[in-house]
């Protein structure tokens, strides 16, 4: 066996054909109900029992959804996209009818599915998130894949859509839809909805015709760790369109972010999460920041996270749990110390500097992930600490990130109208 060898590779290999491509498209799903478990998380994948509606509220709302957002029929260009709500309404402005996925259906987009589709969808979601491993590779729930393959096809077809814009690319219905649309020759758009990606696996490039991306800077990481150049695009972010005047950096409120581990790991070689580390990393801080008489600082934790276990296991006289509205606390804080995070960029547009600290195990990082831009430290605008003994220097010379950071992770102004060349 090779070092990618685990249970779910193992059913693809030694599966029959039909069984192998069925499983391929619900690996990320396996991934979870083996790997997403313990408290720390909210929603761990071995308690978690998500209410559906049942057939008469589920058939109630999908008309009410549809009498809503009644469909328009013009000449315009027709897009499947489960993108950020803002991203929608700008494909709008743009001219295109952007329609709802089944799965992820949203009240700023029209939908146009049938009632059989509507229905299938929340079967399958019912039985992803409440079945046993063992159901899943069963050949029933294979059999339900395949007709929800047959019923997704013709639809996309009855509906002439001419592109998908995706958000994620990991589950089963992101993966389906892309081998639907690949077959009917449409693009494959994936829109990323992180600004600061930290994962590289080149073979995720196969997922999509096109990766759009907030800035330059991330389109060239990604281009510096193999990807093809022709595949990438600039868009800006969806409402942050102005660069910030000045970054703020004191002592007085700091704000820290937590090293969240993953429910399943993104990549092909997997890699499993030490939650440990994740509280290791918090000690770490709290012991840099009290070397310069510091008491206290706010925690805020990964929407993921469950902060009651957090409370068992930190210094709670001094990490105190921040759970304002992400811009509220933003604004509230005069430094932000945290891992490679999105974060980064609401930080930055809010005019706070952003302190990425990353400690290095191993020539890994803390929670055993590769070193990748921008952890590496190689970029002299964006200061970032691998050790204690780096984060104490950062801070004590208020060592900022360059104000021009901003906008190489975000274009500014915001522009999409590449779109119109794609589709």
């Amino acid at each position: 066996m090779d070092k990618n060898t685990n249970l779910v590779n193992y059913l693809i290999k030694n599966g029959d054909e039909e069984t192998s491509r069925a499983i391929s498209l619900i690996k990320y799903e396996l991934n979870c109900s083996l790997t997403y478990y313990g408290s720390h998380f909210k929603t761990p994948k071995e308690s978690l029992e998500r209410k559906y509606f049942g057939l008469t509220k589920a058939t109630i709302k999908y008309l009410l959804i549809n009498l809503y957002k009644r469909k328009r029929k013009n000449k315009q260009k027709n897009i499947l996209s489960s993108a950020h709500g803002q991203w929608n309404n700008h494909f709008s402005d743009l001219g295109f009818n952007v329609y709802s996925p089944p799965w992820h259906i949203s009240s700023k987009s029209r939908c146009n599915i049938s009632i059989r589709l509507y229905l299938i969808t929340k079967r399958i979601q019912k039985k992803l998130d409440n079945s046993q491993f063992n159901y899943l590779i069963s050949k029933e729930f294979i059999n339900l894949i395949n007709e929800y393959y047959t019923v997704l096809k013709n639809e996309c077809v009855l509906n002439s859509y001419d592109a998908l814009i995706l958000r994620s690319y990991n589950s089963f219905f992101e993966k389906v839809s892309t081998k639907i649309f690949r077959e009917l020759g449409k693009p494959v758009i994936f829109w990323h909805h992180g600004g600061v990606p930290a994962n590289y696996d080149t073979s995720h490039q196969d997922r999509a015709d096109y990766f759009v991306l907030m800035g330059k800077k991330q389109v060239d990481h990604f281009i510096k760790m193999g990807y093809e150049k022709s595949k990438f695009l600039v868009s800006g972010h969806p409402f942050y369109n102005k660069v910030p005047s000045h970054l703020k950096f004191n002592l007085s409120n700091i704000l820290v972010i937590t090293k969240a581990p993953a429910g399943a790991s993104p990549l092909e070689s997997e890699i499993h999460d030490s939650r440990g580390n994740a509280i290791m990393y918090l000690y770490s801080i709290q012991r840099v920041l009290k070397s310069f008489g510091i008491q206290s600082a706010r925690v805020r934790p990964h929407p993921s996270e469950n902060y009651s276990w957090y409370k068992k296991m930190i210094d709670t006289s001094f990490y105190i749990m921040d759970n304002e509205e992400l811009k509220n606390s933003l604004k509230n804080s005069t430094l932000v110390i945290g891992p490679i995070s999105t974060v980064i960029i609401d930080s930055l547009y809010h005019g706070i500097n952003y302190v990425l600290y990353e400690p290095i195990i191993d020539n890994g990082t803390i929670l055993g992930n590769p070193i990748t831009p921008p952890l590496d430290g190689k970029d002299k605008n964006f200061p970032t600490a691998h050790t204690e003994e780096m984060l104490m220097k950062i801070i004590k010379y208020k060592r900022r990130a360059s104000k021009d950071l901003y906008g190489e992770f975000v274009e500014t102004p915001r522009d999409i109208s590449f779109l119109k060349d794609l589709i």
